[in-house]
């Protein structure tokens, strides 16, 4: 490599790091929404139809992905079964029961804290499932239940939405490992 070559580089590099701040704020959904107004603002100076039928695609895909997303977040329902005690260590068995009305598609669940969160992804939810997992505490201590976090970015990942849900309060101990609770 010649010295321009990683002269340029540094500088793509420099520029890079002082946009980051900005960049990182433009996601996909933005960045169709910028496109739309562009356009509508190209079809109106030019009077091109075709622009203003690219526009109208671009419209009708953020509308069906805000409309989706909340429609997909409706009428679920969720109860869990955790144990009162558990050892550090080994696993326990966890269980959620979902129902709904219709289908519900690509839904990405989260129970409890951030240390301990409980991560769970449903394909498609039609009716009544009953979702089993071993989970395995790290630490020992009390883990407290209160709100399951729902995530949705169906159907193309433009929007996404969360429902939280106010479960009873629920208390796990957790004891060290071979300790009866």
């Amino acid at each position: 490599m010649n010295n321009s070559t990683l002269s340029n580089n540094n500088t793509l590099d420099q520029w890079v790091e002082k946009c980051a701040p900005v960049l990182r704020h433009i996601t996909l959904h933005r960045f169709i929404w910028g496109m739309a107004v562009i356009l509508f603002l190209l079809a109106w100076n030019r009077g091109l139809v075709m622009l203003y039928g690219l526009l109208a695609v671009l419209l009708a895909v953020l509308f069906v992905s805000h409309w989706l997303v909340r429609r997909n977040l409706t009428d679920i329902r969720v109860t869990r079964s955790l144990p009162d005690i558990a050892n550090a260590g080994k696993p326990v068995r966890i269980q959620y029961h979902l129902s709904t009305r219709g289908k519900k598609y690509l839904l990405s669940l989260h129970d409890g804290l951030s240390e301990h969160r409980i991560q769970l992804f449903v394909q498609s939810l039609a009716g009544k499932q009953s979702v089993d997992i071993n989970y395995c505490y790290a630490k020992r201590g009390v883990y407290r239940y209160t709100t399951l976090h729902i995530h949705s970015a169906y159907p193309f990942g433009l929007v996404s939405k969360d429902l939280f849900l106010t479960l009873p309060a629920h208390e796990v101990l957790v004891s060290a490992s071979g300790q009866p609770g």
